[in-house]
């Protein structure tokens, strides 16, 4: 099996989230070549993918992600923030919704307090 990770500082995996690329997403996720909470950027946040499915509020990848049993309450290294908290600091109500049925945690903070 081929080699995916290519070392840059956004993985395949991260990268075809952000492009919004669901056939790809399940392609690289389905084959092995990236774990849905094992790939991270390497710059300064570390995102996962659940955190950029919920940025741009793709429910569809959201939905994909967290059937994948991706870790919701995964906090970015410099923020402390989660995919709730980016999505509710977003105003992605689709996004929201969906963390919260799939057992986000509400009582989660960032770094800079509660969401009020």
């Amino acid at each position: 099996k081929a080699n995916a990770d290519d070392g840059t500082s956004t993985p395949f995996l991260i990268e075809t989230v952000f492009r919004e690329r669901l056939d790809i997403v399940q392609f690289l996720v389905e084959n092995g070549y990236f774990d849905v909470n094992g790939t991270v950027t390497r710059d300064r946040n570390k995102y996962t993918s659940v955190i950029v499915a919920a940025s741009l509020n793709n429910t569809q990848i959201l939905t994909y992600i967290i059937e994948k049993d991706a870790e919701l309450d995964y906090r970015t290294y410099l923020h402390d923030d989660t995919a709730l908290t980016t999505a509710i600091k977003r105003g992605h109500l689709a996004s929201v919704k969906l963390l919260f049925s799939a057992g986000a945690s509400c009582g989660k903070v960032n770094r800079f307090g509660a969401l009020h």
